[in-house]
């Protein structure tokens, strides 16, 4: 199964994602995330930092979106400054990095810098200046973090500070949506097989949120070790939802069980997976497991 860090009331995380193009449009985009949702965006075309939560605007000020962008702006114009060249000479397309801040337990962690590439990466804390990293530019890239540091000490600051103080305000703001708890269905599909394509089992769980979830399938009650392709991805609402595929050597699915874990179930869920009849081996089967465990069937009409 896929377990995933559950945040709890005193644990988060503020990020400031960004990406810098040597040539495209926008050149440089930036994204702040408090734990898994999108709090801010600025592009380099945009030209602004904007709310992308409407907590977010009705919290804070202009003054809050006007010293974004500078910092957006700031961070653009010292990466183009001093990576470009060097970029260019590489062939390297585009460089990614973050600067992040962490709470725990009402303590907090500041100022976690990384930026990396094809070519290598490095990692940078920003209190104790150290730097470790891999690849063939990484001290390429600690000396321009080295200089940067050196020669924006306010911009420096600024990070440090700003990162603790607008993860706090933020937390606040956001509180109603950070704790906000949405319980998954689990619906299990046997897809079309033949002689020579085996059937696929595909578990689907969704709408979920917060993001951490554990979900696997079983065969006779114990875990698939292997053959299972996993992936949860974001819903138009901000939930998740997440499929589980497996592929049966035997076209048999007796015995398979789809098993998923959230912090919003007060118990497990399970929903097996039955095996067609013969006459009905051509068409898709949804069982579908509510909340409430009731089971019902989506599909299964009668072959031609």
């Amino acid at each position: 199964g896929v377990a995933q860090r559950v945040n709890t009331q005193g644990s988060h995380t503020l990020q400031h994602l960004f990406i810098h193009k040597v040539t495209g449009v926008p050149r440089f985009s930036m994204a702040g995330m408090l734990d898994d949702l999108q709090t801010q965006y600025y592009d380099s075309s945009l030209g602004t930092t904007e709310p992308r939560q409407q907590w977010m605007a009705d919290s804070f000020a202009d003054d809050y979106w006007s010293k974004q962008t500078k910092i957006a702006e700031t961070l653009h114009h010292l990466l183009s400054s001093n990576l470009d060249a060097y970029l260019k000479r590489f062939n390297v397309q585009y460089i990614q990095g973050l600067w992040s801040c962490t709470q725990q337990n009402n303590m907090s962690t500041i100022g976690l810098v990384k930026i990396y590439s094809v070519y290598g990466e490095i990692q940078c804390q920003m209190a104790t200046e150290h730097c470790s990293g891999t690849g063939i530019i990484k001290d390429f890239l600690k000396d321009i973090f080295q200089k940067i540091r050196i020669t924006n000490v306010d911009l420096v600051q600024s990070l440090n500070d700003s990162c603790v103080q607008n993860m706090q305000r933020t937390l606040q703001a956001g509180k109603a949506a950070l704790e906000r708890k949405v319980a998954p269905e689990v619906l299990v599909f046997n897809d079309i097989s033949s002689d020579e394509v085996p059937m696929t089992l595909l578990c689907l769980v969704t709408p979920f949120y917060p993001r951490a979830i554990n979900a696997t399938w079983l065969q006779n009650g114990e875990p698939v070790p292997d053959d299972l392709t996993m992936t949860v991805v974001p819903n138009h609402d901000g939930t998740y939802r997440m499929e589980i595929l497996v592929d049966l050597e035997d076209n048999d699915p007796r015995g398979y069980t789809c098993q998923a874990q959230h912090s919003s179930l007060s118990k497990t869920l399970r929903v097996e997976a039955g095996k067609l009849p013969e006459n009905d081996r051509a068409q898709r089967v949804a069982i579908r497991h509510s909340c409430a465990s009731s089971l019902a069937l989506w599909g299964g009409a009668a072959a031609g």
